[in-house]
C-alpha cells in the first residue's frame, strides 16, 4: 500500500512533463526547415498614379459610355490629363486618343490609358487640365481643340470628298468594276481622281484606299442615276468622270463588253445634256 502514493506522484508528474518534452522533440525536427510566407500584393489605390496595381482598374469610376456618342470622329494624339472621375477621384495620366465624340455639350474620348494598361474612355467636363504631348501645347478648350484637329484629319478629307463628290466617286468605281476586277492601274487612276475631286490638304491615297475597299458595287440602275444627277448638278465634274473613265478602260488592251457598255452610256448621256 505504501507504493500507491509514489506511483500517483510518478503519474502527476509524468502529465506535467510531457508536453514540454513534446514541444522539445517538434522544435528540434523543424531546424533547417523554410516557414513558408504569405506574400499580400497591395491594392491601396495612388491618386498620382505612381504603384498602380491590377485591382486599381476596378476603382476608376467613368460616368460616359462611348457608345453613347452619336456620331464618333477617328483622331490621333498623345495628351497628358489630370482628370476626376464621378467619385472624387484625381489622377494624373498619358492617354493615347483614338475617337472622340459629342456628348451632352462636350465630348467623350476613347483612349488607351497608359496608367490603367487598358482602353478607357474620359468625359471632357471632367479634365482639369490638359496637354498635347506631341506639340507641347497647353489646351484650354478640349472640345475646341478637338473639333479643331479632326477638321484638319485625313478622316475629315474623306467625308468632305464624299460629301461632294459621292456620285463621281460610285459611276467611276462602277467602271473600274465592270469587268468584275479592279486591277492596279486602274486603281491608281481612281486614287488620282479621288484626290483631284477633294481640296483638303490632308487628303492621302492610304485613306483613300481603305474608303474604296468598303465600297459597295452599284447597281447599273443606280450606276446611270448616279451619273444623270452628276451631269444635271455639276457638269464640268461629268465631264472629267467621262474622261478617267477612258483612261481606265484603255489600260487593258481587251475591253469588256460591260466595260464598253458603261463608257458608252456615259459618252450618251453626257452628250444629250
Amino acid at each position: 500500500m505504501e507504493l500507491l502514493p509514489i506511483i500517483l506522484v510518478a503519474f502527476v508528474l509524468f502529465l506535467l512533463l510531457r508536453p514540454i518534452v513534446r514541444g522539445f522533440k517538434e522544435g528540434a525536427s523543424s531546424e533547417g526547415t523554410e516557414i513558408p510566407l504569405k506574400i499580400v500584393k497591395s491594392t491601396e489605390f495612388n491618386n498620382e498614379g505612381d504603384d498602380s496595381t491590377e485591382s486599381d482598374q476596378d476603382r476608376d469610376n467613368w460616368e460616359g459610355a462611348f457608345w453613347d456618342v452619336q456620331s464618333p470622329r477617328n483622331i490621333e494624339a498623345l495628351l497628358r490629363i489630370e482628370y476626376r472621375d464621378g467619385n472624387g477621384s484625381l489622377t494624373k495620366r498619358d492617354i493615347r486618343l483614338m475617337k472622340y465624340g459629342p456628348w451632352e455639350g462636350g465630348a467623350i474620348l476613347w483612349a488607351f490609358c497608359h496608367l490603367r494598361q487598358a482602353n478607357r474612355t474620359f468625359r471632357t467636363d471632367r479634365i482639369l487640365a490638359c496637354v498635347d504631348l506631341g506639340t507641347g501645347e497647353v489646351i484650354g478648350d478640349l472640345k475646341k481643340w478637338l473639333d479643331s484637329k479632326y477638321q484638319d484629319s485625313p478622316d475629315r478629307a474623306i467625308e468632305e470628298v464624299i460629301e461632294t463628290a459621292w456620285d463621281a466617286i460610285r459611276v467611276l468605281y462602277y467602271v473600274s468594276k465592270a469587268d468584275g476586277r479592279l486591277t492596279k492601274k486602274e486603281r491608281g487612276i481612281l486614287i488620282d481622281a479621288i484626290c483631284s475631286m477633294s481640296k483638303h490638304p490632308a487628303i492621302n491615297d492610304e485613306r483613300i484606299s481603305d474608303m474604296i475597299q468598303s465600297l459597295d458595287l452599284p447597281s447599273v440602275t443606280a450606276f446611270k442615276q448616279a451619273f444623270g444627277r452628276l451631269v444635271k448638278q455639276n457638269r464640268p465634274l461629268a465631264e472629267k468622270v467621262v474622261s478617267w473613265a477612258d483612261s481606265m478602260i484603255a489600260t487593258e488592251k481587251t475591253v469588256a463588253p460591260a466595260e464598253q457598255e458603261a463608257l458608252d452610256y456615259l459618252r450618251s448621256r453626257l452628250a444629250k445634256a
